[in-house]
């Protein structure tokens, strides 16, 4: 006996009844339902630890939904560009060079490489000549003024005091030559002065031998009369 005939025998002595001629399936399922089955299964399973687990994370990102938050209208993207700033700029270029610019370019480079290299010649810079003059030249320059100081001073302390000692030096320089004294300037060296005692001495022997009558006679050839002029 077929298993649905003794299902339909049991439910009429159960009192229910069911309508007679029902062959027909009352469930169907999709055609390939059960071959997916288990990948959709698993599938929902993934789903749910995976928000399970977002929801014990963050709450906050399990509860934003999952939709774009902006959106273009249909057929945006198809729309022509808008214009923008550079559609109205010259497409030239604002520069330029003339022809054959690059060309020589290397061997101008090269040329002013070389003639930052080689060596400018300089002229010669004369270096200064300092004229020395002879020793002897010096001493007797020293000599001269040396003397017209020591004849001023004697003549000075034998006179009387109506003229004063810087009248009669100046009229004892008169005697001298004006380029024995540019000399005497020249050549004597700064320190001149720490060795004023030391001339004094040397005039002072070197006076010694000369009789009186050569020192009268070079006193009588001092101008003395431009001594009021000079007051």
């Amino acid at each position: 006996m077929e298993p649905r005939k003794n299902i339909a025998q049991e439910l009429q002595e159960a009192g229910v009844n069911l309508p007679a001629g029902l062959n027909a399936r009352p469930y169907a399922v999709p055609a390939g339902y059960f071959a997916l089955f288990a990948e959709a299964v698993l599938r929902e399973i993934r789903r749910r630890e995976a928000s399970d687990e977002l929801q014990q994370v963050s709450p906050l990102l399990a509860g934003l939904q999952r939709s774009m938050p902006y959106s273009v209208p249909p057929g945006y993207f198809g729309e022509a560009v808008v214009p923008s700033l550079l559609d109205g700029l010259d497409r030239t270029m604002p520069f330029a060079v003339p022809a054959g610019y690059f060309e020589g370019l290397p061997q101008q480079l090269l040329s002013r490489a070389n003639a930052v290299a080689e060596p400018v010649e300089e002229a010669p810079v004369q270096a200064r000549v300092l004229r020395m003059r002879p020793r002897w030249m010096q001493v007797a320059a020293a000599a001269v003024v040396a003397g017209a100081l020591a004849v001023g001073g004697w003549l000075y302390e034998g006179n009387s005091g109506s003229s004063g000692p810087e009248v009669v030096m100046q009229s004892g320089l008169r005697t001298v030559s004006d380029q024995a004294l540019e000399d005497f300037i020249q050549n004597t060296a700064p320190n001149a002065s720490a060795s004023t005692a030391t001339a004094q001495g040397e005039v002072k022997a070197m006076l010694k031998d000369v009789p009186l009558s050569e020192m009268d006679a070079f006193l009588e050839q001092v101008p003395l009369d431009d001594v009021s002029d000079m007051n």
